[in-house]
C-alpha cells in the first residue's frame, strides 16, 4: 500500500507542477496581453481567433491533480505525512472549486461572449477581479504543491508510519 501511495504522490507532484507551472505561464505571458488596457484589450482578445483553448490543457491537469492528491492522501492516511497530504488535497479541491465558482463565469463573461452587454467599466472591473483572484489561486496552488513536496520528503526521511514508532 505504501508503494501505491508513493506512486500516487509522485503523480500528484507531477500534475501539481504542470498545473501551477501552466498557470504561472498564463499569468506572466497571456494575462498581460488581454489585460493591457482594459476594457479594449479584452474586447480585442475575445474577438481574435485563438489557436489553443486553455481548457484543453488545464481541465485534465487540474482534475488529475485533485484525483491523485486525494488518492495520495487516502493511501497515506496512516503515515506521518497525512497532514501534508491533506493540505495538498484540500488546496487542489479549493483551487479547482475556485476555478469553477469564480473564474469560469468570468471567463465566459470576458472571453466567450465578447463581453456583450457590459459597459467598459464592468469589463475592466471583471478583468481586474480576475487578475486579483488569480493571485490568490496561485498562492493556494503553491501551498498545495509545497505540501505535496514536503510529504514526499517525509516519505523518504523519517518514520513512514505512525504505527512503526510503537513497539
Amino acid at each position: 500500500m505504501q508503494t501505491f501511495g508513493k506512486i500516487a504522490l509522485w503523480i500528484s507532484i507531477a500534475t501539481w507542477a504542470l498545473w501551477l507551472g501552466g498557470l504561472m505561464y498564463e499569468t506572466a505571458v497571456i494575462v498581460p496581453i488581454w489585460s493591457a488596457s482594459l476594457p479594449e484589450s479584452v474586447l480585442k482578445w475575445s474577438t481574435s481567433s485563438q489557436p489553443v483553448d486553455p481548457r484543453d490543457f488545464f481541465a485534465p491537469v487540474a482534475f488529475g491533480t485533485v484525483l491523485f492528491s486525494a488518492i495520495a492522501f487516502a493511501l497515506g492516511w496512516r503515515t506521518n505525512r497525512r497532514s501534508w497530504l491533506a493540505l495538498s488535497a484540500v488546496c487542489a479541491v479549493v483551487a479547482l472549486g475556485a476555478t469553477f465558482a469564480y473564474f469560469v463565469p468570468r471567463n465566459n463573461i470576458l472571453f466567450s461572449n465578447q463581453a456583450s452587454g457590459l459597459s467598459g467599466e464592468d469589463i475592466a472591473a471583471a478583468g481586474q477581479g480576475w487578475i486579483v483572484g488569480n493571485w490568490f489561486r496561485l498562492g493556494i496552488m503553491a501551498a498545495g504543491f509545497c505540501a505535496a513536496l514536503h510529504a514526499l520528503g517525509l516519505s523518504y526521511h523519517g518514520n513512514l508510519t505512525v504505527n512503526e514508532n510503537k513497539t
